[in-house]
């Protein structure tokens, strides 16, 4: 079915948090953080232009969240408690 798209995303499995999954979301080019298994928004992260790929990984006692635009890789990160 050509009209079917699955929205690049990642899993963000968080410690001794619930997860949040996150996509692109191609009308407004926004990163999109939602609580699951609900899929309510968390929070929206703003990114330059329509989200190419989206890859989740903790580093130390760090979370970061990278988003690949057409030309442009955006860095998100927050302490982990």
């Amino acid at each position: 079915v050509n009209d079917i798209r699955l929205p690049k995303s990642a899993i963000v499995d968080r410690v001794n948090l619930k997860s949040l999954y996150a996509a692109g979301d191609e009308v407004t080019g926004d990163l999109v953080l939602q609580q699951l298994p609900c899929l309510v928004d968390v929070q929206r992260l703003k990114s330059r232009k329509c989200v190419r790929d989206v890859k989740y990984s903790q580093i130390l006692n760090s979370e970061l969240l990278s988003c690949l635009s057409e030309d442009t890789l955006q860095l998100f990160s927050s302490k982990m408690s």
